[in-house]
């Protein structure tokens, strides 16, 4: 395994791995160029619908050739990538102790994410006049922080962008400007990496819509860990998220397409009206709603087909603790049983392809160098209320031209939780309506 100093960003092997969703057709079986799944070195011009271009966000992978930061950086090295995926799937099931609090006991909100492993990131306003920032996007995480100024070395670490200053916005105000919270935070991840800081509050721009006295923090002291981005935008379900306190103008909804390798110009974030309409092909399962774990996202996954072969795994799946769907969590982690039916299904289906070695948790790998064309069985998650979501070729399969493997793992234990990561969400359509309690997938990609 290389040296993380000698991994180049973005040719790290993981940057060719990402998923590019499903095309919204239920075929069992893909031919495709095996040319199409190598990723886009360049960040070309999306072809977003005019329509909606105004509202959206772009949303990016940060280590890519469209991401506002880190440019001329060399990017973590795979097995990095992967350890940092491990430290946030630990962090969710609970196996470090991380939490968000304040100096009032009366806030105690859970941060269960080690952002180390978030791969994608936003560009926001905040003050006034407004200055844009660049955020790490998480679903996982309530607390949107900031490094803030004065902030000396070693208190934080390097950032792209300058960093945000309160004395120079003049809507800015300290402490949470909402009642029942405290004036500091101290937020610790599950990959050690920390921030702490006190609360404000200062006008946020997302795009052309204006939200006045949102609380984030503004960090004094952070650790490393976070790249070059500015900090963390939370998009979970708590108190403190983007998605409650904009609750009265955009009715706790919000979507997003998480943008492809191949297409790396091409992801968006959206609220409100705009979220929903951003897909014509939606399809809604219930949103589950544990109170012990009030941040994440919980969906039932019932089953999974490959190719023509449904596993019939729905005891095993309703059997498992809950299932999450993560924008920070790069893999997705199956039950021991449902994982083994999987990849024996994909295995029959690939057998006439030569194997390669396993890449670090991926242990299915094919060698493709002497292949112009690739067949690969179609996967399709089945989800409660008869809702159906294939896939695309790269949320089943990544890699290189010399070794892709098939894009899922098995969980470590029994107890812990199924996992959607963004390799399946890549190009998805993925639409959050907390009032109606569902969510939506779209299969259109994300051009629309």
């Amino acid at each position: 395994m290389e040296d993380e100093g000698e991994a180049d960003r973005p040719s790290i092997i993981w940057e060719e791995a990402h998923v590019y969703g499903a095309r919204g057709v239920d075929k069992p079986y893909h031919e495709v160029p095996v040319k199409s799944l190598e990723p886009n070195p360049n960040c070309t011009q999306s072809t977003t619908s005019s329509t909606l271009r105004s509202k959206k966000l772009q949303v990016t992978y940060r280590y890519g050739p469209c991401s506002p930061i880190g440019h001329g950086r060399k990017g973590p090295n795979l097995a990095k990538i992967f350890s940092q995926d491990k430290s946030r799937v630990d962090s969710i099931n609970g196996k470090t102790s991380n939490l968000y609090h304040t100096q009032d006991s009366r806030l105690m909100v859970p941060v269960h994410n080690s952002t180390g492993s978030s791969t994608y990131v936003v560009t926001v306003g905040f003050g006034t006049p407004k200055h844009n920032y660049t955020l790490i996007f998480d679903t996982g995480s309530d607390t949107t922080w900031m490094q803030c100024k004065p902030c000396p070395k070693p208190n934080c670490y390097k950032q792209d962008e300058q960093m945000f200053d309160p004395s120079q916005s003049t809507s800015y105000h300290n402490g949470s400007c909402k009642s029942n919270h405290g004036s500091t935070y101290d937020a610790k991840y599950g990959d050690g990496s920390y921030s702490k800081g006190f609360l404000g509050c200062d006008t946020l721009t997302l795009d052309s819509d204006v939200i006045s006295n949102f609380v984030f923090g503004c960090g004094r002291e952070n650790s490393d860990g976070f790249g070059a981005a500015a900090g963390i935008l939370g998009l979970g379900r708590g108190e403190l998220s983007l998605i409650s306190q904009t609750a009265s103008k955009f009715g706790k909804s919000f979507g997003y397409c998480l943008p492809t390798p191949q297409n790396p110009n091409s992801g968006y974030l959206l609220f409100g009206k705009h979220a929903k309409s951003s897909s014509s092909s939606l399809k809604f399962t219930p949103l589950q709603n544990p109170a012990k774990y009030p941040s994440f996202y919980f969906v039932k996954l019932v089953d999974i087909t490959v190719g023509t072969k449904r596993l019939n795994m729905s005891p095993l799946l309703s059997s498992s603790p809950g299932t999450v769907v993560d924008s920070g969590t790069i893999i997705t982690r199956l039950p021991q049983p449902v994982y083994v039916a999987l990849r024996s299904a994909f295995q029959k289906s690939m057998s006439k392809y030569p194997l390669a070695p396993r890449v670090e948790i991926l242990d299915t790998c094919y060698d493709l160098s002497q292949y112009q064309k690739v067949t690969y069985p179609n996967i399709l998650f089945h989800f409660e209320g008869g809702t159906d979501v294939s896939l695309d070729q790269s949320g089943i399969m990544s890699g290189n031209k010399s070794s892709f493997c098939l894009a899922f793992a098995a969980k470590d234990m029994t107890s812990d939780f199924t996992i959607i990561g963004s390799t399946q969400q890549q190009a998805l359509n993925v639409f959050y309506d907390l009032k109606g309690g569902k969510i939506g997938f779209g299969t259109k990609g994300c051009h629309n």
